[in-house]
């Protein structure tokens, strides 16, 4: 299965870099458009965005529809678990030791606090599992979320359609996403 995971990933990796910057911010700004039509985004008041890294789809695109709502970025831990810091355009942000922004905030807050959390991914599928980049940040962060009787915070998986394949090596571990939002779709989990 590894290798498996490995090579979907490297596939992907180089489609995203292949795309040029202004692709990038252009569906960007398509799937958070789709984003903020999402009752479930509207509904939420505390979100937990990520910042981009690696040519993923940018969800700080989704800010100018946010309204009033109290924004969140990861901060990894030495747990190797996520935390989420306040957020604000105007934060002061430090590289992590994988080269990802994060606030230096001292305010912690634990993902169960958020309504909403957007989480990046390599590559997903109709079920809504997803892929990421190995190291299981999210998965150990979001592990509570595998018990079905939890339903929030909901999981939100940005990506560009092309990152859509037919079906994702999944774990034990590995914790699915409610939805994922695209530039051309919203993918409700569907587990029938």
């Amino acid at each position: 299965m590894k290798a498996a995971k490995t090579k979907i990933r490297k596939h992907i990796q180089h489609l995203r870099h292949s795309l040029m910057p202004k692709d990038v911010s252009l569906l960007s700004i398509q799937a958070a458009i789709r984003t903020a039509l999402m009752p479930q985004f509207d509904g939420a008041y505390r979100v937990g965005l990520y910042y981009p890294h690696g040519h993923e789809i940018n969800p700080l695109k989704i800010i100018t529809h946010s309204g009033k709502k109290k924004l969140h970025l990861p901060v990894m831990q030495e747990d190797n678990l996520l935390l989420y810091a306040p957020y604000t355009t105007d934060a002061y942000l430090v590289k992590n030791k994988y080269g990802i922004m994060e606030p230096t905030t001292s305010e912690r807050i634990p993902a169960q606090s958020l309504d909403l959390i957007f989480v990046p991914l390599i590559a997903f599928d109709e079920q809504c599992n997803r892929l990421g980049m190995g190291e299981g940040y999210y998965d150990r962060t979001l592990a509570f979320r595998l018990n079905k009787d939890i339903p929030h915070p909901i999981l939100i998986g940005l990506a560009y359609e092309f990152q859509k394949i037919d079906e994702v090596p999944v774990e034990r571990w590995d914790v699915p996403m409610d939805f994922v939002i695209t530039e051309k779709g919203i993918y409700p989990c569907d587990i029938g």
